[in-house]
C-alpha cells in the first residue's frame, strides 16, 4: 500500500496552458457514469489563487462515494480520482484541473463512474520497470544493482520517454560522465557523524551504491500513476549510511507533456546523524539528458527567473526553478525543474549546457527523523524557433502554494 502522506501531500501545481482542459471522463476509453448513483457536491477551500494544472485535496468520506475510484464533475466532465485513506475518515481526491482558481470556496458536483478509465499502464522487466500512458512509455524505474556490473548499475534512477517518438530524453550509463543518469538523487560527501571517511554516492566511488530494498508499491489510477520505493544507500564497507523512501506520482495532464512529482524522505541508517555535502556540481536532485545535447550545446538554453543570482560555474542562488531548452533528435523540448520553498535548507540550482541541472542544499540528516524534499518536473515539446513555452513563475507559484481541504 501506498503511504498515506504521500497522497495526501500532493500539492496542487503546474502553470500551463498547454494542460488545456486536463482528461475529461467523456474522452476517456471505458469511462461511464453510473446508472442510478447520484451525484455528491463536494467543497473544497483553496487557500489561494492558483494557475491552472493538478490539483489535490482531502475530503470527507462520504457514504455515497463509498467504493467509487473515479467521478465526472457535473457541467465539465472533467475527471476526477478518489483514494480512500487508511483511517476511512477521509478521501485523496486529484484531478488536472483547467482553469486557474481564485482563492474561496469551490464547489464540485460530482457523479461517480462505473468504470473508470484506465490510461496507464505497467510492463515489468529484468530489474526494470516501465509505466506508460495511453500506450505510450512515459517513466522507467532503474533499480536492477549488480556487483558484477557495479559502475553501470550502483545508481537507481528513472529514465524520462520523448513525447515526439519511443526513445528516452534523459541518458543512463555510458557516454560523456557515465555516473550522470536520468532523474536522480545523491550526494557526492555523505558522512556519518564521528566517522573519518566519507562516501560518494553521485559517483559511485569505492563501492557507494544505491539498492532497491524490498518490493516497489504502484498504483495506477484514473488521473495519477503512484510509485513508491525504498532504497539503500550502502557504503563500500557494507554499512547502510541513509534510508530513503522515493515517492513519484505522474499526472496526466494530456498528450502535450509530462508532470511529474517527486517526494523524497530521507534518514540516516543507522543512530549517528549523517551530513549530505559537497559541491552544487555533484549532489541533490538533478536531471540529465542524452549525450546528443552534449554534442550540440551551442543550442542549450537555460531560463531562470529574475531574481536569480548567478556566482559563476553555472551555479545560481536566489530561485526555486530553472528550465533547460534541448534539442533531442530533431524536436525541441523544454524540462521545467521546480524545488518547493518549504524543502529544508537553502537550495541553489547547477545548469550545464550539455544537459545536467537540477538543485543542490546541504542537509544534516536526525536518527528518527524524516527529511522530506520535494521537486516537480514538466517536460514539454516546445516551438523549433525557440520560442518560450513553459511559465516558469507562474508553475512554481501553483507548486508553492497551500493545499486545497474541505472547509
Amino acid at each position: 500500500m501506498l503511504r498515506a502522506s504521500h497522497l495526501a501531500a500532493v500539492l496542487a501545481a503546474g502553470a500551463l496552458l498547454l494542460l488545456g482542459t486536463g482528461p475529461r471522463a467523456q474522452t476517456q476509453t471505458g469511462a461511464t457514469r453510473t446508472g442510478a448513483a447520484p451525484t455528491c457536491e463536494v467543497e473544497l477551500r483553496v487557500a489561494e489563487d492558483r494557475p491552472a494544472g493538478p490539483l489535490a485535496a482531502l475530503v470527507p468520506a462520504r457514504a455515497e462515494l463509498a467504493g467509487v475510484r473515479a467521478a465526472a464533475v457535473a457541467g465539465s466532465g472533467r475527471l476526477v480520482q478518489l483514494d480512500a485513506e487508511p483511517d476511512a475518515r477521509e478521501l485523496s481526491l486529484r484531478t488536472v484541473w483547467g482553469e486557474p482558481l481564485t482563492a474561496g470556496g469551490l464547489a464540485l458536483r460530482l457523479a461517480p463512474l462505473a468504470e473508470p478509465p484506465a490510461p496507464f499502464a505497467l510492463v515489468a522487466e529484468a530489474g526494470a520497470e516501465t509505466v506508460s500512458l495511453r500506450g505510450r512509455p512515459v517513466l522507467r524505474f532503474e533499480h536492477g544493482y549488480d556487483p558484477a556490473r557495479a559502475e553501470d548499475t550502483f545508481k537507481v534512477f528513472h529514465h524520462v520517454f520523448a513525447l515526439h517518438d519511443d526513445g528516452v530524453l534523459t541518458k543512463g550509463a555510458g557516454g560523456y560522465f557515465s555516473h550522470h543518469r536520468g532523474l536522480f538523487a545523491g550526494w557526492n560527501v555523505t558522512r556519518v557523524a564521528g566517522a573519518e571517511r566519507a562516501w560518494d554516492f553521485w559517483h559511485g566511488t569505492g563501492g557507494a551504491r544505491q539498492v532497491l530494498r524490498g518490493a516497489s508499491h504502484r498504483a495506477l489510477g484514473p488521473v495519477c500513476a503512484d510509485e513508491e520505493h525504498a532504497i539503500d544507500w550502502i557504503a563500500g564497507d557494507g554499512e547502510t549510511l541513509v534510508r530513503e523512501v522515493r515517492h513519484l506520482t505522474l499526472w496526466d495532464g494530456g498528450d502535450e507533456c509530462r508532470i511529474i512529482d517527486l517526494d523524497i524522505r530521507l534518514q540516516p541508517g543507522g543512530d549517528r546523524p549523517v551530513s549530505l555535502r559537497g559541491d552544487p556540481q555533484h549532489g541533490g536532485v538533478q536531471f540529465r539528458a542524452v549525450d546528443a545535447v552534449h554534442d550540440a550545446e551551442a543550442e542549450t538554453r537555460y531560463r531562470r527567473p529574475a531574481t536569480a543570482q548567478g556566482t559563476g560555474n553555472d551555479v545560481w542562488t536566489d530561485l526555486g526553478w530553472a528550465i533547460g531548452s534541448f534539442r533531442i533528435r530533431g524536436a525541441r523540448y523544454e524540462v521545467l525543474h521546480m524545488t518547493h520553498p518549504a524543502n529544508p535548507g537553502r537550495w541553489v540550482y547547477s545548469t550545464r549546457a550539455y544537459g545536467r541541472f537540477g538543485s543542490f542544499a546541504v542537509l544534516e540528516l536526525q536518527p528518527g527523523v524524516e527529511t522530506r524534499l520535494r521537486f516537480r518536473v514538466i517536460v514539454a515539446l516546445a516551438p523549433d524557433d525557440e520560442t518560450a513555452l513553459l511559465d516558469g513563475d507562474a508553475a512554481w507559484r501553483a507548486f508553492a502554494c497551500g493545499e486545497c481541504r474541505a472547509p
